[in-house]
């Protein structure tokens, strides 16, 4: 038998009648309970609290529901009982496995839209028809209680969490791809660097202040609030994010690095396959070597002495 359900709203008995696409009922909200077809109690809604069965003691809390309308645009998020960790993340009725808002798509598990009726359908994230709710005086608490039990039903939680794996596994093999270290060809003892695909940081030692982080756009220290210490990475040119100074902004031409707006032959810098060395001058001592992958502005920030401040 198919779960897709019709939630018909009766506002005069001040229930929530859960159908099937069969049009048979299995289940209803009457007044603050969620019963299914044979009579039992599945769960009791007090406030923006469900408990488990036919009670409301602290101990069988299944969800706390922290919101005042989860189609909103803002983020509402529903924890269990101990409120340890985020069960669901809501946002414009958009219902994320945990923080699967922070992955989009990977972490959807189902919707609840507005309908042209003034109804409410649920679906799921391929847009699947889950449930109909007729009438608009359901609560939050309410939603998610009718929500959970189709996600308990069918077993939701398995899908969402394939799909947040092969989003983590696919992340976590462009950081491989990503890794390299860059350290001097010619200084015995000077400062190496190890770049993990997010974070630059010394190769050697602990030192949180020369941590830097980089997103594709932004290069800033990891442990510095001050937004003059961020550098902006276009494609091509690196320079200040807050700072209107032309001599600190630089580009990279092919594999030359060198400033964009002054002539200055001491900051002109060539890669060459693995190296990095001055363009101009002997200087054995500004001479780098890479392994690995390592981003044009995250290579620029060490040879220029900018991430060793």
């Amino acid at each position: 038998m198919s779960f897709i359900t019709t939630i018909s709203s009766h506002l005069s008995g001040n229930t929530l009648q859960i159908r099937n696409a069969d049009s048979q009922q299995i289940a209803s909200i009457q007044e603050h309970q969620l019963i299914n077809k044979k009579g039992e109690t599945l769960y009791t809604i007090k406030g923006n609290i469900v408990f488990e069965g036919n009670t409301t003691d602290n101990d069988q809390i299944e969800l706390l529901v922290k919101a005042n309308n989860i189609l909103e645009d803002s983020e509402s998020r529903v924890f269990p009982r101990h409120m340890n960790e985020v069960k669901f993340t809501v946002r414009k009725g958009r219902i994320y496995y945990k923080k699967g808002l922070q992955i989009k798509d990977a972490g959807l598990i189902a919707e609840y839209l507005k309908m042209d009726d003034g109804n409410f359908a649920l679906q799921d994230y391929k847009g699947n028809r889950l449930a109909t709710i007729h009438g608009s005086s359901a609560t939050s608490a309410q939603l998610m209680a009718v929500f959970y039990h189709v996600y308990k039903k069918q077993h939701l939680d398995q899908n969402v969490r394939r799909r947040i794996a092969n989003v983590d596994k696919v992340k976590q093999d462009k950081k491989q791809d990503e890794n390299g270290i860059i350290k001097p060809y010619w200084a015995r003892g000077g400062q190496e660097w190890v770049w993990d695909g997010e974070v630059l940081k010394p190769r050697w030692g602990s030192s949180p202040g020369k941590r830097w982080e980089f997103d594709g756009r932004i290069l800033k220290p990891v442990y510095s609030s001050d937004p003059h210490d961020e550098w902006v990475w276009d494609g091509e040119k690196l320079e200040p994010r807050w700072t209107n100074s032309d001599i600190n902004t630089y580009i990279w031409e092919g594999d030359k690095l060198k400033p964009y707006w002054v002539s200055d032959s001491k900051r002109e810098y060539e890669l060459t396959g693995e190296f990095v060395k001055p363009l101009w001058g002997n200087r054995p001592e500004d001479e780098w070597i890479l392994e690995g992958n390592i981003p044009k502005p995250v290579i620029a920030i060490v040879v220029l002495g900018i991430a060793g401040r």
